[in-house]
């Protein structure tokens, strides 16, 4: 008689166990989550994995589309259900309780044969999203630079033109930089602290990092080069501007901006402008306008 195994991995700081039922043999190999094994023990969410196609539960799904494909998201009584699509069927039903700390994984199985385990994307950032923000975290749109276990993030025009962007300067001196990702954040006592996730297509960020936060700007088209710091409700505004916020549940906009604004409190939030012409404005690890999260323009 085969038996049941745990699998352990962490993901934003959120530790999971998987339960392999006896007729499944994947593993993490071979895929960025290996970086992100742990002890399936005293785990945040646990997951129960099952072969097979169960009911669908009647409810209204918001549909998104991911990496060519398509998932759904909805609640059936205080649980949330995901459908994950594959070519012409479902892939993969999840159900979770309200909280994320339990749920249920099922999968079609002419498709287990093709899966590298049950939390391959988007399954996996699902997780996190939920979590993270029961946890006193956000996921936001945009871009960051890591040097020496610090980081910086950038948010805003950071892709219309990436050789203006400041990220672009961090590049030239070998800073590793993720571009145009989603930026996974977390409150932990007086700090924030951004998490790699195995998602990351940047190699630096698909990696179990966690680096404190120094600040994060905002980058907007100006006729000059500026920087203003922005303040309580204008500080977080543009957090909010900027975060992941998944329509299907809209009882977590209260959450979601009560984390903005301790994430506004504890490092600066800068509103940078910076002209057409191609231009990287400098920062310095360590020095006191970094540290401001302010950097004095280019003299012409």
């Amino acid at each position: 008689m085969g038996r049941t195994r745990l699998r352990g991995i962490e993901l934003a700081g959120i530790r999971v166990a998987v339960e392999v039922p006896p007729n499944s043999s994947w593993d993490w190999a071979d895929t960025p989550h290996h970086r992100f094994e742990c002890s399936p023990l005293d785990p945040d969410l646990y997951i129960g994995v099952r072969r097979g196609v169960p009911d669908l539960p009647r409810t209204d799904f918001v549909v998104y589309a991911c990496d060519g494909s398509t998932f759904e998201v909805g609640r059936h009584g205080t649980d949330w259900v995901v459908v994950i699509h594959g070519p012409g069927h479902s892939e993969r039903i999840a159900r979770f309780d309200a909280s994320f700390r339990e749920g249920e994984v099922w999968i079609r199985p002419d498709a287990a044969e093709s899966l590298a385990h049950p939390l391959v994307h988007p399954l996996d950032e699902i997780i996190v999203l939920h979590r993270i923000a029961r946890e006193g975290g956000l996921m936001l749109r945009g871009s960051a630079v890591l040097r020496e276990g610090r980081a910086l993030v950038f948010v805003g025009d950071t892709e219309r033109s990436e050789d203006r962007a400041p990220i672009s300067g961090w590049r030239q001196i070998g800073a590793p930089s993720l571009s145009g990702g989603r930026v996974v954040l977390r409150v932990q006592g007086r700090d924030v602290w951004l998490f790699g996730a195995p998602w990351q297509s940047d190699a630096a960020f698909a990696l179990p990092i966690r680096a404190r936060l120094d600040a994060v700007h905002s980058i907007r088209e100006s006729p000059a080069v500026c920087a203003e710091r922005l303040y309580a409700d204008a500080a977080t505004s543009e957090l909010l501007a900027h975060v992941f916020a998944p329509v299907h549940d809209p009882d977590g906009a209260a959450r979601l901006h009560g984390v903005a604004e301790r994430v506004a409190e504890r490092v600066p939030v800068v509103s940078l402008g910076l002209p057409e012409e191609q231009r990287v404005v400098p920062f310095t690890w360590g020095q006191r306008h970094a540290a401001l999260a302010f950097a004095p323009p280019f003299l012409t």
